[in-house]
């Protein structure tokens, strides 16, 4: 209910869906495209690190956690997806399997985290299940 945080979701989603768009039609490899990436967002980090922290630099568990997410949850995952897209024989029915990650993901945090999962997302889990299985079977025929 927080228009700003609705705002800034929705603008997150279509800079996301911009981005794979852009980057699906490259020639560059993954690795070196990558790598373009990350070197062309560090300066803007920085200042922004900046401008936002104090004390600079931050501290250590903001760097390993930083760390960690441009490692693991935006390198090397954006590597192996890169892949399975440049592999696939059809390349939609590997795109629906993007669709699977937050199921596995809340499976995780309810699992390792003993965290509530809200009625409304399990409920939006059984649209999405039933619909990458229509749009799988479709693809088929």
């Amino acid at each position: 209910t927080d228009g700003l945080g609705v705002t800034l979701a929705l603008a997150s989603t279509f800079l996301w869906a911009a981005f794979w768009l852009l980057n699906a039609r490259s020639q560059h490899p993954p690795a070196h495209a990558l790598m373009g990436y990350f070197v062309c967002a560090l300066p803007l980090l920085a200042a922004l690190i900046l401008w936002e922290s104090k004390p600079w630099p931050a501290p250590g568990v903001a760097l390993i956690a930083g760390a960690y997410v441009g490692l693991f949850e935006m390198g090397f995952t954006w590597l192996l997806w890169s892949r399975a897209l440049r592999e696939a024989s059809n390349v939609s029915r590997v795109g629906n399997l993007i669709f699977l990650a937050p199921l596995l993901s809340l499976f995780l945090i309810a699992t390792i985290l003993d965290e509530a999962i809200h009625p409304a997302t399990i409920l939006g889990f059984a649209l999405i299940l039933p619909g990458i299985f229509l749009q799988n079977r479709s693809v088929k025929n």
